[in-house]
């Protein structure tokens, strides 16, 4: 706040005594109005006097009073107007703020967007790498059990054979001891004797 003028702070001096000479000069005034106003003093009616020191008064007054007021009007027309700047400044400074909190509030949205679209695009990703990789176990796993199977027929086949041909020797040599007669078996062996005798001699 800017300090007063020299005008001013003798007005802050000399204003009250006006206004105690003023006060001081009224009663008496008061008390001798009618017949004490045809007075002369100096040669004047004392109303003459009496208007002329109103007149000084109100002079002296707006003389003294008028800086101040200016002063105080100019220094509270400064002050709102420092104030007013401020506020708009303030409400420059709090928009500018909005818009940033509106576009990173925007970025942000667009950012979950996206995040939540890539999150779906992997979900989809990874759901179909399972499915892919479920297909080719179960192909393994029937392709395995198949072949385990192929390989246990087989198996089976072969020990059935086997299983069959042992059997049909052990029937065979049943059948042949049960129709093999002693006399059978001492000519079968004359028989291979010979062939040997042939063959040494």
């Amino acid at each position: 706040m800017k300090t007063p003028p020299p005008c001013s702070r003798r007005g802050w001096l000399v204003t009250p005594a006006v206004i105690a000479i003023v006060l001081a000069a009224s009663p008496a005034a008061a008390a001798g109005a009618g017949p004490a106003l045809t007075d002369t003093w100096f040669g004047l009616p004392r109303w003459v006097w009496a208007t002329l020191n109103l007149i000084v008064f109100w002079g002296i007054l707006l003389r003294l009073v008028l800086p101040l007021v200016r002063n105080y009007l100019d220094t509270r027309g400064k002050s709102i107007r420092e104030e007013l700047e401020l506020a708009r400044r303030q409400r420059a400074e709090a928009e500018g703020m909005r818009d940033q909190l509106a576009r990173e509030l925007e970025q942000l949205k667009a950012e979950m967007a996206a995040a939540a679209a890539q999150s779906e695009e992997e979900g989809v990703r990874e759901r179909q790498r399972i499915l892919e990789q479920a297909a080719q176990d179960r192909d393994r796993i029937v392709q395995q059990t198949g072949e385990e199977i192929t390989n246990r027929l087989s198996q089976a086949k072969i020990e059935l054979v086997e299983l069959t041909a042992r059997l049909a020797a052990e029937l065979a040599e049943e059948e042949v001891k049960r129709r093999i007669t002693p006399e059978d078996r001492r000519r079968i062996f004359e028989t291979s004797l010979s062939r040997l005798r042939e063959k040494v001699s």
